[in-house]
């Protein structure tokens, strides 16, 4: 005996978001509707995640030494650079 399922309910059954809660995301680009319809806290502990890997491990250490090279050779640099005329010389300059 042949059992006839429509298009539509074949869909749902195998679809990917089927486990999902409808909402305006299905009808339209809609990042934030899904998030707030479909986002459920983690409320766990930490034990889910792996060890860092030596790899990572390496990464971490070359990082920290930067930071501290950062720390000594002061963000603000970046932020006001030396080489730039402040704005009443630069406006002597163009009379």
């Amino acid at each position: 005996m042949a059992v006839a399922i429509s298009h539509d309910l074949a869909y749902k059954a195998h679809s990917p978001w089927k486990e999902f809660t409808p909402g305006l995301w299905q009808k339209r680009i809609d990042v934030r509707d899904f998030i707030q319809q479909n986002l459920q806290p983690y409320e766990g502990d930490e034990s889910f995640l792996a060890a860092a890997t030596q790899r990572t491990q390496t990464l971490w250490n070359q990082l920290n030494e930067l930071f501290v090279e950062e720390r000594r050779n002061s963000w603000t640099q970046w932020i006001i650079p030396r080489n730039i005329p402040n704005s009443r010389s630069a406006s002597q300059d163009m009379r």
